[in-house]
């Protein structure tokens, strides 16, 4: 579970600091 949270973290600050990579979220 640690593993998923860390992600879901991860992926929370990347799109608040690099909003411009919206083109990758999607592969998630």
């Amino acid at each position: 579970i640690t593993v998923l949270l860390s992600l879901t973290v991860f992926m929370l600050l990347v799109a608040e600091i690099m909003p411009a990579t919206s083109d990758s979220v999607p592969l998630i």
